[in-house]
């Protein structure tokens, strides 16, 4: 896989390593987005033991662990009587050893009592050593509940901890840099910010190319991810799985979610929550409403898995039958639509890296989506409003995947919008209105951010 961003990660794990006293890391996070090539890149040409546990019988990982010892040390056929004895043995070499054990949880799950001995691992040989230990999950809840909680053995020993999470636009563009920045949004649109999904993509063909060849093609690594990520990840996978169905056929409420899984409401926040621990699913509510939990909505937040539900799923037993042609119709008039919700993720992140640059016309603490009723009972929506709370000024933004769009039109729409509903009343009101291009211009009162314009931000 190729190895793109992460400097921010890597930046944390060096810094640790230059410190010359021993090390404590844990790093976690959801499935395909890229810890062991981060660790891989932060160990090379390191003095470094990279294991990866396995799904089996903890006496097997061992062994295998064992080995890994003996061949990075060379002293081939020495063996160990527990996880405490090889680590000594570390110790003893005098050297500084980077060990990291990746997909950690598969121990926990053979031996109940691996954490223990990890802790006795810590406090009695890692604490004086010149050992920087890296524990690695992919499950979020496994590392958070049995490694990071206070009820863990390991409370309190580490020296340091990332989640990492999806790549932002900014670096997952990267993956396709033949792509004009029209084409990069396509593929994120599809892809997210996953690294194995981004890797897949080929920038020398189009992207209904890569999603023909990459995704509906049976027999191609993406063709059922998803499926094979619920039964990894979930016990239940059935529920999740049917979850996600009612989310892509536009179930948002808890209520509706229930009503269409035949799943009680009280019982699938669960679900609902170990979705969001993973980042596959969002719970947003709109501006000013964030208390009220009546106006919470579900979505699905990883771009591949809502194209994947959206429009592979549906058609799964006409693509066993390889008619691709009957999918790519059915595709065709409604991805844009598809890349426009997505487009409202890029322009978000324009606006965040434009704050930080303090380049807007006010800092904003906060940027959510916005839906309400009018003063007539109409529904209104927004797609973006950032406000700075303190000082009552707010920034309407409004997202258009088309060309040649009228910001004249778009400015008399959205400030309509804004005087329909009595919650603005009180505060300044600025606008900002990203397409991929316009046709005309506005004055100072909108600014506007076509795809030149983003990708000078970007």
């Amino acid at each position: 896989m190729v190895f793109i961003n992460r400097e921010e990660e890597l930046k944390f794990l060096e810094e640790r390593y230059v410190q010359n006293k021993p090390q404590f890391i844990v790093i976690y996070g959801r499935r395909r987005v890229g810890k062991t090539e981060l660790i891989k890149e932060f160990i090379e040409e390191k003095n470094s033991i990279y294991f990866l546990a396995e799904k089996g019988k903890n006496g097997v990982n061992f062994e295998r662990f064992s080995q890994r010892i003996a061949e990075a040390s060379g002293h081939d056929g020495i063996s160990f009587k527990g996880w405490k004895e090889a680590f000594e043995y570390l110790k003893k070499q005098n050297k500084k050893w980077i060990i990291a054990i990746d997909e950690f949880p598969y121990l926990i799950q053979s031996d109940p009592t691996i954490t223990s001995k990890f802790q006795t691992i810590a406090d009695e040989i890692i604490h004086d050593s010149n050992i920087y230990l890296i524990l690695c999950g992919s499950s979020i809840s496994m590392m958070e509940d049995e490694v990071l909680a206070y009820k863990s053995p390991l409370y309190g020993r580490r020296t340091g901890q990332w989640q990492l999470n999806p790549l932002s636009f900014q670096y997952a563009r990267l993956f396709f840099s033949r792509y004009d920045i029209e084409k990069q949004i396509e593929a994120y649109a599809v892809g997210g910010g996953i690294p194995l999904y981004l890797q897949e993509f080929d920038d020398k063909i189009s992207v209904m190319e890569n999603i023909k060849t990459k995704i509906l093609s049976k027999g191609c690594i993406l063709y059922e991810e998803p499926k094979f990520v619920l039964n990894q990840e979930f016990n239940d996978a059935k529920v999740y799985f049917a979850i996600f169905e009612a989310l892509a056929n536009g179930k948002t409420t808890i209520k509706e979610l229930s009503d269409s899984i035949g799943v009680d409401s009280r019982n699938l926040n669960k679900y609902m929550n170990a979705l969001m621990r993973l980042h596959y699913v969002s719970k947003d509510y709109p501006l000013f409403y964030e208390k009220n939990k009546k106006r919470a909505r579900y979505s699905i937040k990883d771009n591949f898995f809502d194209f994947w539900f959206k429009f592979v799923n549906p058609n799964f037993s006409d693509l066993e039958m390889g008619d691709l042609a009957k999918i790519e119709e059915k595709l065709s008039p409604l991805f844009n639509p598809f890349v426009g919700k997505k487009f409202e993720q890029v322009a978000e992140e324009t606006l965040q890296m434009l704050n930080r640059k303090k380049k807007l016309p006010f800092e904003f603490d906060k940027i959510a989506n916005f839906w309400d009723n009018t003063k007539d009972g109409k529904v209104v929506e927004i797609d973006r409003i950032a406000i700075n709370t303190k000082e009552k000024k707010l920034l309407v933004v409004e997202c258009k995947w088309e060309t040649g769009v009228s910001a004249k039109k778009l400015l008399a729409e959205t400030q309509e919008k804004v005087k329909s509903s009595s919650l603005f009343e009180k505060y300044e009101v600025h606008y900002a209105f990203f397409a991929r291009s316009f046709k005309d211009k506005v004055d100072s009162s909108a600014l506007l951010f076509d795809l030149k314009e983003m990708e000078k931000v970007l």
